[in-house]
């Protein structure tokens, strides 16, 4: 059973855990988020947000494309934007992973750069 009822609550929570890993850079996007309406959109365009990149962006190589979904889906996959956004981050190393529970996403963290040292 996941505990986290939004996208929200489980980003923050990745996020939490992000930031106490202080041996990994990492953003979130938030493109999504910011641009709502056409005119924030053509905006946040002009400014260089282009969509379908993952909800989280860790930069230590190799890099880690984390995209969450709503915890309540059964069928967790990205969209085809995010699938071609992904298809070409993989091309230059990236690994993208598509998850809707904290566990995975933590995880595929820990395989990719080490359990966090305390």
């Amino acid at each position: 059973m996941n505990i986290y009822r939004t996208e929200a609550e489980l980003q923050k929570a990745v996020v939490r855990y992000l930031r106490s890993r202080k041996d990994l850079l990492f953003t979130a996007p938030l493109g999504e988020r910011l641009c709502t309406d056409r005119k924030k959109i053509g905006i946040c365009k002009s400014l260089g947000f282009n969509p379908g990149f993952a909800d989280l962006m860790i930069y230590n190589a190799p890099g880690l494309a984390i995209e969450l979904k709503h915890p309540c889906f059964t069928h967790v996959r990205p969209s085809p934007t995010q699938s071609a956004v992904a298809a070409r981050l993989r091309t230059h190393g990236w690994v993208f992973v598509c998850t809707n529970q904290y566990p995975q996403a933590i995880s595929m963290i820990e395989e990719m750069y080490g359990k966090k040292s305390d």
